[in-house]
């Protein structure tokens, strides 16, 4: 696989396959028939560029001065247009430990050399021979370097005094060798030489030990000095982590701060397995890392320059998207990515919005409810009843948790935010939850004093009472609360009463219907039913075919898994009553979800995938309306 391949290029058929199965049911003779249909998308190479992302790898708050790498067989280096991210060698070395640093060194600079009336390419290696003659005795070597062009600088000096000295010392020579030249008839040479004071753009890229292999400031805001590995194929290794493609180097100065911003720049398609692999497990299956991969691809493409300050278009931390490089990356997820090349989420035909969390808890919240922000129609809650949130091995005590707080720890947690509270909190009241949601909306505080103050939107309530969410009740001990529990009519919560796992509680046959495309329904005959899907067909005798049918008051489409219908269901709800334990003198949360719970749930996916369902159904289902197109379709 080329890695540094700029431009993505397409010879083959890419497949979008429906979320359902079943297209056509028709009974004849006795038999059920279902046609299964697949959408079939041809992108020629000519018209789809796929796009660049630059990833800064550290940040202007974070103050880095230096960075450190190495890459086997070297490196070119030169610098980088971030409008275009064209990239300009103007050297290269081939060892293998680097750095770039801040530069604050000063120099003799020289960025023209005429012979005569002969003006001298400065890269040409015979100007180079005769620069290295004039220059011998000095010590000083030259370093190839750029100032908004290429140029060469002598040194480095501690101060401008030391740089200017030695300049005048080597100009004598320079006229001297001038004045014997006159007489002899030979050209005159003519420098265009200065002393270069560090300014707010200069960066040097070195070689382990401290050798100066390029010099680099510009007045032009859109360049960087920027290193590409000789060897496409080879990666950069910086402390543990490993990354393909571009380093950018760029210095920031602004309120106070002085800082190298190091960014990756790589193409699109090599960049999504690297978050694939830190958003989730590299060993979580096939289908649930080709969700992924159309939802970081959609993420990206949307996210347009989320840190334009710093001409990147994303940074490594999880607001953005979690990226460490290449390190957890495997065939799986190369594979996910390759299978959904150019894939992204759209809603009325452009970029959807999509976020994701770690786990819902029984169901997602509108984008509005949680956050303050407009109503996203796509972005509404969802019930997530499949969640086994109670069996995630060491991360369960994330996904369910119970938090214990005193009156006065509750307070020093609400205090900052809430000026009208004086005291230890004495009552905590829920005032309602979100839409369709068990997560809560607007919570009402009481201090010792009885002084009130209130607090909407969920996830405010998550970060300022520092919880996993705001999917929690709350009370003291032994008291009995009630909380919404959300699931879908062909799809009960797992921990309903009486459910003992999934494929385990079956319809009565007699009941099994399916839905036929214009949505209305024919009962299925419980035995010797011949399916015709679009590979073949197979006869399933339905009253002995283990279906992983649930308890359902409602319809069921059957797809060839077995699978309840989650695109068509309706939404139902029911009270739990929860009684809390615990430290008595304390206000008891109990509580689900790690996250914001908004958009798509991280494990809700992977339990859906286990479960056989197809990327596009998940991915459909979480945005209300979306569609799954290829990035062509948009004008990429």
């Amino acid at each position: 696989m080329n890695f540094f391949q700029s431009n993505g290029k397409f010879d083959r058929k890419v497949r979008r396959f429906t979320s359902l199965l079943l297209a056509v049911l028709m009974i004849f003779s006795g038999f059920l028939f279902i046609q299964g249909s697949t959408e079939n998308y041809v992108y020629e190479a000519a018209e789809y560029k796929e796009p660049m992302v630059r990833v800064a790898l550290t940040l202007e708050e974070e103050g880095y001065t230096s960075y450190a790498m190495s890459c086997p067989g070297g490196y070119s280096f030169g610098y980088i247009n971030c409008n275009t991210d064209e990239f300009v060698a103007l050297g290269s070395s081939s060892r293998s430990s680097f750095r770039a640093d801040l530069d604050n060194k000063y120099y003799i600079e020289l960025k023209s050399l005429k012979v005569g009336d002969a003006v001298k390419d400065l890269r040409d290696p015979n100007t180079v021979m005769l620069l290295d003659v004039l220059l011998s005795g000095y010590g000083m070597p030259l370093i190839p370097s750029y100032h908004d062009g290429f140029c060469y600088r002598m040194g480095p000096f501690d101060s401008n005094e030391e740089a200017a000295v030695m300049m005048e010392a080597f100009m004598l020579d320079i006229e001297v060798q001038n004045s014997i030249n006159a007489e002899s008839g030979a050209d005159q040479y003519i420098l265009d030489i200065g002393v270069f004071d560090c300014d707010g753009s200069s960066v040097a890229f070195s070689a382990q030990g401290g050798e100066t292999l390029f010099c680099f400031s510009t007045s032009n805001q859109s360049l960087a000095l920027a290193v590409k590995p000789l060897d496409e194929e080879a990666f950069t290794t910086s402390g543990s982590y490993y990354y393909p493609g571009i380093f950018e180097f760029r210095r920031i100065v602004s309120s106070g701060e002085d800082a190298l911003i190091t960014v990756n720049v790589l193409p699109l398609e090599t960049y999504v397995p690297g978050v694939a692999s830190r958003e989730i497990f590299s060993t979580w299956p096939l289908e649930t890392h080709k969700i992924f991969a159309v939802i970081v691809r959609t993420f990206t493409v949307r996210s347009g320059q989320r840190h334009g300050d710093i001409y990147s278009d994303v940074c490594y931390k999880s607001d953005c998207q979690a990226y460490r490089g290449y390190n957890r990356v495997n065939d799986t997820i190369l594979q996910a990515a390759q299978e959904t090349e150019g894939l992204v989420l759209t809603y009325n035909s452009k970029l959807a919005q999509v976020y994701y969390s770690a786990v819902a808890g029984g169901s997602t919240v509108s984008c509005d409810e949680g956050w303050y922000s407009a109503v996203i129609p796509y972005l509404s809650a969802k019930p997530t009843p499949w969640e086994r949130y109670k069996d995630y091995d060491k991360y369960t005590s994330e996904a369910e948790w119970h938090v214990e707080y005193t009156g006065k720890e509750l307070y020093n947690k609400l205090k900052s935010n809430h000026s009208a509270l004086k005291g230890a909190i004495a009552d905590v009241k829920i005032n309602r939850f979100c839409t369709n949601s068990c997560y809560v909306y607007e919570m009402t505080f009481t201090d010792v004093y009885g002084n009130t103050s209130t607090v909407k939107r969920s996830d405010t309530i998550r970060r300022q009472l520092g919880l996993n969410s705001a999917n929690f009740v709350v009370g003291v001990n032994g008291q009995t609360v009630q909380r919404p529990e959300y699931s879908l009519d062909c799809f009960p919560s797992i921990y309903s009463d009486g459910y003992s796992g999934y494929g385990e509680d079956y319809l009565p046959i007699s009941s099994l219907q399916a839905i036929l495309g214009n949505q209305t329904a024919i009962s299925v005959p419980p035995s010797g039913n011949s399916v015709l899907f679009s590979n073949g067909a197979q006869t399933l005798n339905l009253s002995d075919y283990n279906l992983k049918v649930l308890k359902s008051s409602g319809h069921i489409m059957v797809n060839r898994a077995g699978l309840p219908d989650i695109l068509n269901a309706e939404i139902v709800c029911k009270m739990e009553s929860v009684t809390l334990s615990g430290a008595d003198g304390k206000f008891i949360f109990e509580g689900r979800g790690w996250g914001h719970g908004i958009g798509f749930s991280q494990y809700g996916i992977w339990d859906l995938c286990l479960l056989g369902y197809d990327f596009e159904t998940v991915l459909q289902y979480h945005l209300s309306g979306s569609e799954v197109v290829h990035l062509q379709e948009l004008g990429y």
